[in-house]
């Protein structure tokens, strides 16, 4: 067995396109890695996207052995994630010549080591590399990770690394047994100690999952007796090949009342379905109760989303998966509970 010193981590780049599209079908047989990561040409186009980095560790004679990448939504210098590699090296040279802030999102993608290799510290040597690369940043910066449930490394890795667990994308996709497969989202914040976040009351359902999905925000429940309808603009999305349809809603007292919007996702027939709502929102009071009544209930809260707000997601939970919900949920007791009742 080859030494843990034997490999680097450094920038993927075209040079090392084959191997990590080999890597992954190697990896993820039961189809979850994304096309991106099974089709060459494809993934040179998305290692010249500005706001990507990917890293990779690599051994002497090239092979690839581990791969995760970062996506950044937004930076003020050069708009780009090669501006803000280059401001890093510059400032671990003590020069002070570029100035990078206001990175609101990035996003951990598609973290694999090979099979092979694991129990030689590769995958803390690449969660160093990015955990550097994220403390460098000024400013608030929100991470956010998407690890499988059934991966027990890698979500100790994250844990260690002072991630929480925002919540859980349940039976999200198929795995090769015909069953269904189970996504944490998992992050932390970096640039603030913590942080209040205030917000209508909310059910009980959804109480402990806003409660219990952050040590870094404290989300504070303010008592509202005006009991506001909730109406939303609506931007619709799916993913056919996949099964998955989902929507965007944002306030608006011009907008689409919360059944109809249920009724619309409903229409559309996926088995993935999921409504996401700024969780700050006026009327989320009325919204939430509706939204759990036809069986969708809170899975994920995410920090500072849209607009430096929450976003609660609502998935559909038929009543027969009751029995089937991961105990990786926050709020799988409170779930299945209502389920049952519900009968």
């Amino acid at each position: 067995m080859r030494k843990q010193t034997d490999y680097e981590i450094c920038k993927a780049d075209d040079s090392h396109v084959r191997k990590i599209v080999e890597l992954f079908k190697k990896t993820y047989k039961n189809g979850y890695c994304t096309s991106l990561f099974e089709c060459e040409l494809e993934l040179k186009e998305f290692l010249k996207d500005e706001n990507f980095i990917g890293l990779v560790a690599v051994m002497p004679d090239q092979t690839i052995i581990g791969f995760s990448g970062l996506y950044f939504e937004k930076c003020d210098y050069a708009k780009n994630a090669s501006g803000i590699m280059q401001a890093i090296e510059d400032r671990k040279c003590g020069l002070k010549t570029h100035s990078i802030s206001n990175i609101q999102h990035v996003y951990l993608a598609n973290f694999v080591v090979d099979e092979d290799y694991r129990g030689l510290g590769v995958g803390k040597a690449i969660e160093t590399e990015k955990d550097k690369i994220c403390n460098s940043l000024p400013g608030q910066t929100v991470i956010y990770s998407f690890v499988v449930e059934d991966s027990a490394q890698s979500v100790k890795l994250k844990l260690d690394y002072g991630y929480d667990i925002w919540g859980t994308r349940v039976f999200y996709h198929t795995l090769d047994n015909g069953g269904k497969g189970h996504i944490l989202i998992m992050g932390k914040v970096v640039g603030f100690d913590k942080k209040e976040m205030y917000m209508e009351p909310v059910s009980d359902v959804t109480a402990v999952l806003v409660n219990n999905s952050s040590k870094q925000i404290v989300r504070r429940i303010q008592k509202n007796n005006e009991n506001q309808p909730f109406k939303g603009k609506v931007v619709y999305d799916a993913e056919p090949n996949k099964n998955r349809v989902y929507c965007n809603v944002k306030y608006d007292p011009n907008g689409d009342s919360i059944e109809t919007i249920i009724q619309n996702i409903k229409n559309k027939k996926g088995a993935y379905a999921a409504i996401y709502i700024e969780a700050q929102d006026i009327g989320i009071h009325n919204a939430d109760k509706i939204l759990i009544q036809n069986n969708f209930f809170p899975v994920v809260i995410l920090p500072h989303f849209a607009d430096g707000k929450d976003i609660i997601e609502y998935q559909y939970i038929d009543d027969t998966l009751a029995n089937m919900i991961p105990d990786c949920l926050i709020n799988k007791n409170e779930i299945v509970n209502y389920l049952k009742n519900k009968q």
